[in-house]
């Protein structure tokens, strides 16, 4: 059963919850909270731009509204509300100062002034269906009903008319730049708020016919289905609520109400098993929504806080969301160019979308700004890594094993990836470190023991040390980890060759290899010089001379095949 006291939690927070999304929504404004994806954008560039937009066109309207949104996609609110008066004073009667101006005052909370702002555009476009609405959801926010009621009904009939003037606000060349806020109103927005005052008069049958009148005219809207789901519920109509809060996960799978909503219709027709599944996903969804939503509250009381900015980008960054991520951090080095770790945490956003040059520059910027910052160095060297795997030069690998030294003996306690070590552990092993190559691979086993590669290191460190038998442990290891590592295959046959035992067992894993790696030379040679040992110089001809077709400059090969064949000769000449 789902406990009363959680029930009334969510009873209370539910409507709030549901309203910050749909009311940001569908005043066209940008909700960091909202989860559709967004394209990449260099937010300083474009307030950049914007800026010289403005210096060389001062009387343009549109140069001044990208100037504000630019602004309000850095979180700077105020400079915003700049640019937006001035369009307004440039052209009073431009609905789209009004619009935005009083946009950015209603994401600050701030709805007397939003009320006043659409007010006094209403005296200059009395026709203006957005500005009807907008000002109702105002009226909304501070509880007035009967205003709000009375705003949303105008915009509806306003909108209904096919010659309403102002039935969508213009758009800016801005939305071209890859921003696509989207700004146009529908009935179907305007339905679900009379439904939702109609709900908190009590007046529930009324509430339901509002919200089926917007799924009708449509587009559908996932709070929509959500109330509906919930008025059912209240109703005991099971079945309905949860056809309706299936269709509003599906259109916004992140809406944790609806999964507990969702949990107590399931619960209720006995099906436990589906009820505690969504009640389980409504606890994780919550309980990250919530500490969301506490940054971005910060946020609005404080839109200047570049660490608020900072720790949101964080959040982002461990749940993956590299585009979210690298907007919040580029926010924050807006609004303090020092910041170190936001200069790192970009790079490390810009590595997840495959950005390598931003990225390494980002990391570069915090290595300048604090030379010992350890973090910076590893992070720098893991970019070069991937530059070096994708180029195989030389150099390039210098470089990477020289920035993961610098961050390790910055901070010898760094938490250090595990790719890191295992190119640190590859470089000492080729240098002859077997110590410093040793505590690398025994450091991922720490954390990773299922890495076969760790183990497949491990052994031809044991052979270069000659402990034999370890070697065979951990070649074994490598292959019953990962049965497809060619490379361990043909260890573990060369080591029995080399000590003269299972020499058939040798063969077999050797034949293995070749089948997982065709395209190994060194498998084959290894093959060829397995079946050398045991006299079949015919099938060890065959091999090397396939080692050689995939390697013709090879000078070891062509020796093997000359070996091969003298010995092959003599073996005739004998008979």
């Amino acid at each position: 059963m789902i406990h009363s006291i959680l029930y009334s939690s969510i009873k209370k927070q539910r409507s709030a919850w549901c309203l910050r999304l749909i009311l940001i929504g569908i005043i066209g404004l940008y909700c960091p909270t909202a989860t559709q994806a967004r394209d990449e954008v260099d937010l300083i560039k474009n307030l950049a731009d914007a800026k010289q937009d403005v210096e060389a066109n001062p009387a343009s309207l549109e140069a001044h509204l990208n100037l504000g949104f630019a602004y309000m996609e850095l979180g700077s609110m105020h400079r915003a509300e700049v640019a937006f008066e001035t369009v307004i004073r440039l052209d009073p009667y431009a609905p789209s100062g009004h619009y935005w101006l009083g946009g950015v005052y209603f994401l600050q909370a701030k709805y007397e002034k939003s009320i006043d702002v659409f007010k006094r555009s209403l005296e200059k476009l009395p026709d203006w269906s957005a500005a009807h609405h907008a000002l109702g959801m105002s009226y909304f926010e501070r509880h007035n009903h009967e205003a709000a009621e009375i705003a949303f009904s105008k915009a509806l009939a306003l909108m209904q008319k096919s010659d309403s003037p102002r039935y969508e606000v213009p758009r800016s060349s801005f939305r071209s730049r890859g921003y696509g806020w989207s700004i146009k109103l529908s009935p179907a927005n305007t339905f679900y708020f009379l439904g939702l005052i109609a709900s908190h008069r009590g007046r529930l049958d009324r509430a339901v016919t509002f919200w089926r009148q917007a799924i009708e005219v449509g587009p559908p809207l996932a709070e929509v289905y959500f109330e509906l789901g919930v008025a059912h519920n209240k109703a005991g109509k099971w079945k309905d609520s949860v056809h309706a809060l299936r269709e509003a996960i599906r259109l916004r799978p992140e809406m944790p109400a609806a999964h507990y909503q969702l949990a107590r219709a399931y619960l209720k027709q006995g099906r436990t098993s589906e009820g505690n599944t969504e009640l389980e996903e409504f606890k994780r969804l919550k309980t990250s929504y919530d500490q969301l939503n506490a940054q971005h509250t910060m946020i609005r009381q404080a839109p200047d806080a570049a660490i608020t900015l900072f720790r949101l980008a964080r959040r982002f960054m461990r749940q993956r969301k590299y585009v979210e991520a690298s907007r919040e951090f580029q926010k924050a080095l807006w609004h303090d160019p020092n910041l170190v770790e936001a200069h790192s945490g970009l790079g490390h956003a810009y590595f997840g979308l495959g950005r390598l040059d931003d990225a390494l520059k980002a990391q570069q910027k915090a290595i300048e700004l604090q030379p010992d910052m350890a973090e910076a160095h590893v992070a720098k060297g893991l970019i070069l890594l991937q530059r070096a795997e994708k180029s195989e030069a030389k150099a390039d690998y210098e470089r990477a094993i020289s920035a993961f030294r610098k961050g390790i003996e910055l901070n010898s306690k760094l938490e250090i990836p595990i790719l890191v070590r295992a190119s640190l552990g590859r470089i000492y092993l080729q240098e002859g470190k077997l110590k410093e190559a040793s505590h690398q691979f025994e450091e991922i086993l720490k954390v990773d023991p299922n890495s076969g590669d760790a183990h497949y290191y491990l052994g031809t460190l044991h052979v270069r040390r000659r402990n034999y038998e370890k070697a065979e442990e951990s070649y074994g290891h490598a292959i019953k980890l990962d049965p497809t590592s060619a490379k361990a295959y043909e260890r573990l046959a060369h080591l029995y060759g080399s000590r003269g035992i299972r020499r058939n067992t040798a063969v077999r894993l050797a034949q293995k290899a070749v089948e997982l790696q065709p395209d190994s030379a060194a498998c084959f040679n290894t093959l060829s010089w397995l079946h050398y040992l045991n006299k079949d110089f015919e099938k060890a001809e065959a091999a090397v001379k396939k080692a050689l077709a995939l390697q013709p400059n090879n000078q070891l090969y062509s020796e093997g095949l000359t070996v091969i064949q003298q010995a092959r000769l003599a073996e005739d000449d004998g008979k």
